[in-house]
């Protein structure tokens, strides 16, 4: 078994003296909409596009969704932590679990078009294309203590 997280303690090496802010929700998809609040709240100064901040929250809270549900498969019982960090003209999210992995090349197959998004209506599938869609980057790494997707957009 993965060894849980501490709730607090140092986890920031990052240069430029970006700001950081973690949060740690229950694997329940009653707490995905909180994150999304956060999300506005936290990037409302820094993103001034309405348009742009609802995105940013649709991809993130997309991660979040599809890691209660992959890597949970949909049990409360867990956590699903984010970390959003602001550096000069760049925002990393990371969403990490402790939870199954994602399958290998998973990741780096979907698609992005909109035919292949349109093909996967009915049975799911669109999360993936939709973030990679949204950011500018998405990286996914896995090891024994836990899975971390992340997210960069510049802005």
């Amino acid at each position: 078994m993965r060894k849980l997280w501490p709730l607090f303690g140092p986890r920031n090496n990052a240069v430029d003296n970006p700001r950081s802010i973690f949060l740690r929700i229950p694997s329940s998809y009653d707490h995905v909409h909180l994150l999304g609040g956060a999300i506005k709240g936290v990037l409302k100064e820094k993103v001034e596009d309405e348009q742009e901040l609802y995105l940013l929250e649709l991809a993130v809270c997309e991660a979040v969704t599809n890691s209660i549900k992959h890597a949970y498969k949909s049990i409360p019982e867990n956590f699903v932590c984010l970390e959003i960090t602001i550096s000069g003209h760049e925002l990393v999210f990371k969403v990490k679990d402790q939870g199954q992995s994602l399958a290998d090349g998973i990741l780096r197959n979907r698609k992005i078009d909109e035919e292949s998004i349109c093909a996967n209506t009915c049975e799911g599938g669109r999360g993936i294309p939709l973030i990679k869609g949204i950011m500018d980057q998405v990286y996914y790494h896995s090891d024994d203590q836990e899975n971390c997707l992340t997210m960069v957009k510049r802005i």
